[in-house]
């Protein structure tokens, strides 16, 4: 299907072709799915048909710009054969295997869907928006419930849609790469800054208010990874200093006061932590690792030993791969993973906190096999291949990129 034709629509003195803007169109529902749905926890594909669908008519039959030679399909191709044949002959797992392999080909099919696109530095900057635009409105829902009280016993805010609360540790999790990419913005992308400090400040009010200790710590480390490439990637300017003194003040500021709240005293009780039935979960669950160390037990199998022996899901993506795909699937995502930093030498600390953005949280929440673990790693994917060649601070900036 052929849709090469233009538009009369000027954005920032852009005219967006019907192709692109399907393309916007088809992220935005996609993003918004991942984390507005019907679910509480992680987006299965069962809460994610709609956008799924809408992603595979745009990338197979309505895009025009596409490239499946992507090298990193090896990886995935074996990832995929690994991954079934792990569950099919699995002897820890229920009889449910074939719905289980469907769910596999849905979401390769939906990660190949999302890479094959060749996509302009414009549409990653577009795309890239479109995340933070969605992340500040729902950051600012969630802010509201705070500030109405509509908080869980813990005093923890989120978002409620379809009469559902959203797990907080999940809803920060989805927040915390567009707080990263506001602030990496803020920092490396001198047009409008101040909009994504406002943005950024925003998610991380948003992220702080569902107290999920491991989607802010999260942000914090990759706001400090960003924050010494950007004091050290060239000499020291008077803008520098001015922006590192402002963000000092700002935090300490923001120190005074939350620190005497009940959630900043949740985050730093080390005592919890100690306690925290995680540890008795993930002990559980890698029993199924234990069973079949080389190759794993099959997908479902860690989560299934974990609710046998605890009633919970396992709580860190990154067991249920071990237990899954076992050492030979984790090799496999190391190598897709290490494709993320192909990338020009002084975009490759800017890629870290990325990937600390996206995947750090993943630690502490059941994400493994749904959108939010395969969404991510697109895009981090997207992100790297224009950062081969050029500086980050030059990919982002509109001005340099109108075609």
């Amino acid at each position: 299907m052929n849709v090469n034709n233009r538009i009369s629509v000027r954005i920032n003195k852009l005219s967006i072709s019907i192709q692109d803007l399907l393309l916007y169109i088809v992220y935005g529902f996609v993003i918004t799915s991942s984390i507005v749905n019907k679910n509480a926890h992680a987006s299965g594909y069962v809460f994610m048909i709609p956008a799924i669908l809408v992603t595979y008519v745009y990338s197979f039959l309505i895009c025009n710009h596409k490239n499946i030679k992507k090298s990193y399909y090896i990886y995935l191709f074996f990832i995929g054969i690994t991954l079934i044949f792990s569950t099919l002959f699995s002897t820890t797992l229920p009889e449910t295997k074939y719905e289980i392999i469907l769910s596999v080909l849905i979401w390769h099919l939906f990660f190949i869907a999302l890479t094959q696109i060749e996509y302009s530095k414009i549409n990653v900057i577009s795309i890239f928006n479109i995340y933070l635009i969605i992340a500040v409105i729902l950051s600012v829902m969630g802010l509201a419930n705070a500030y109405n009280g509509v908080v869980n016993e813990a005093g923890r805010a989120s978002i409620f849609v379809f009469g559902i609360r959203k797990d907080g540790n999940y809803f920060s999790a989805f927040l915390a790469p567009g707080f990263c990419y506001a602030f990496f913005r803020f920092l490396f992308v001198k047009r409008k800054t101040w909009y994504y400090l406002i943005a950024g400040v925003i998610i991380l009010l948003g992220i702080y208010m569902t107290g999920s200790r491991a989607g802010f710590a999260s942000v914090i480390l990759s706001a400090v990874i960003l924050i010494a490439a950007f004091l050290f990637k060239t000499g020291f300017t008077a803008r520098k200093l001015i922006i590192f003194c402002f963000i000092t003040a700002f935090v300490v500021l923001l120190y005074r006061f939350f620190s005497n709240t009940n959630l900043f005293q949740r985050m730093l009780a080390s005592d919890s932590y100690s306690n925290d039935i995680r540890l008795v979960i993930w002990g559980k669950a890698i029993e199924a690792f234990k069973i079949s160390p080389i190759f794993g037990s099959g997908r479902g199998s860690g989560e299934y030993f974990a609710r046998m022996a605890t009633a919970h899901v396992i709580h860190n993506s990154f067991i249920e791969l071990l237990c899954d795909q076992g050492i030979v699937g984790v090799l496999l995502f190391l190598c897709l993973f290490a494709k993320m930093f192909f990338v020009k030498k002084s975009n490759i600390v800017i890629m870290i906190a990325f990937f600390v953005s996206c995947f750090a949280p993943l630690f502490f929440i059941s994400a493994y096999q749904t959108c939010g673990w395969w969404l991510p790693i697109a895009l981090c994917l997207i992100m790297a291949e224009k950062l081969q060649s050029e500086d980050a601070s030059v990919v982002f900036d509109v001005s340099k990129n109108i075609d």
